[in-house]
C-alpha cells in the first residue's frame, strides 16, 4: 500500500536560534523529543510528549501535525482530521496539514459509497483498496468485511478481510478469516501460507508448522512456507 506522503515536521531551525524565551525553548525541545520517539516507533511516548506540548501551546502546528500522523497510523482518522484542522486554524498556510486534510474529502466520499451495496465483488474490493491506499486500514476492513457478507463465496474478499485484520494486529481474527478463505479456495497455497504467518504472529506455532508442512508436501520449494518455518521456535 502507499504510505503517507508527508513527512514528520521537525523544528530544527528553531533549535539553532541563539536567543529564545525559556518556554519557547522547552516547547521546541519537546516537539523534537516527540519526533525522535515517533521515528523510533515509540508511539505512546511520542503521543504523550505531543500532548505535553499542546498543554503549553494549544495551537502548536508542528505537534498537531505530527500527532495527526500518529493517529492516522493507529487507524483513527477522525482524531487525525480534528488535529489537522486545528493545525490549519493555527496557520492557514501550513501546507503539510492542508495537503493531508484535503485527502479526507476523498475518504468521506469513499466511506459514503461503502455504505451502499456493491454491484459486484470487484467493485467492493476496489472501494476498500482506495481506503487502504489512503492509509485507512480500519475503513478498508469495514468495507471488505461487509462485502464478504454480501459475496460469501468470494475467497479473495475474505482473504483481504484477513489481511486487514493482520495489519491491524488482530492475529487471531486474521487466522480465523484466512481459514475461511482457505476453505473457499483449498488449492491456493498463498492463502494457506498467509494463514501460517497469522498463526505464527498469534504464537500458535504447531498449527503454523503443520500448515507449512502440508504446503511443502505439495510444493517442496515454497518460499513462504520455508520462511515461516525458519521463524518458528525449534
Amino acid at each position: 500500500m502507499r504510505t503517507l506522503t508527508l513527512s514528520l515536521i521537525l523544528l530544527g531551525f528553531f533549535a539553532t536560534t541563539s536567543v529564545m524565551a525559556p518556554l519557547e525553548t522547552r516547547i521546541v525541545n519537546y516537539v523534537n523529543a516527540g519526533l525522535a520517539a515517533q521515528r523510533a516507533g515509540r508511539d505512546v511516548e511520542a503521543e504523550e510528549t505531543y500532548a505535553l506540548v499542546l498543554s503549553l501551546d494549544a495551537g502548536n502546528k508542528y505537534a498537531l501535525h505530527n500527532l495527526a500522523l500518529l493517529y492516522e497510523k493507529m487507524g483513527k482518522p477522525a482524531q487525525a482530521v480534528s488535529l489537522y484542522e486545528r493545525a490549519v486554524a493555527s496557520d492557514p498556510a501550513f501546507i503539510p496539514s492542508v495537503k493531508n486534510l484535503s485527502r479526507y474529502s476523498v475518504q468521506e466520499r469513499l466511506e459514503s459509497a461503502a455504505t451502499r451495496e456493491c454491484a459486484s465483488a470487484a467493485e467492493c474490493y476496489e472501494t476498500g483498496k482506495r481506503s487502504w491506499d489512503l492509509g485507512n486500514k480500519a475503513a478498508a476492513l469495514s468495507i471488505w468485511e461487509r462485502a464478504a457478507g454480501q459475496f460469501p463465496e468470494e475467497a479473495f474478499l475474505v482473504r483481504n478481510v484477513a489481511r486487514a485484520r493482520y495489519d491491524l494486529t488482530d492475529y487471531e481474527g486474521a487466522a480465523r478469516d484466512y481459514r475461511k478463505a482457505a476453505a473457499l479456495s483449498p488449492a491456493d497455497n498463498g492463502i494457506r501460507t498467509d494463514l501460517a504467518w497469522a498463526l505464527l504472529a498469534a504464537s500458535r506455532f504447531e498449527e503454523a508448522r503443520a500448515i507449512c508442512n502440508e504446503v511443502l508436501a505439495q510444493d517442496g520449494g515454497n518460499a513462504a512456507a520455508l520462511a515461516v518455518l525458519s521463524r518458528l521456535p525449534k
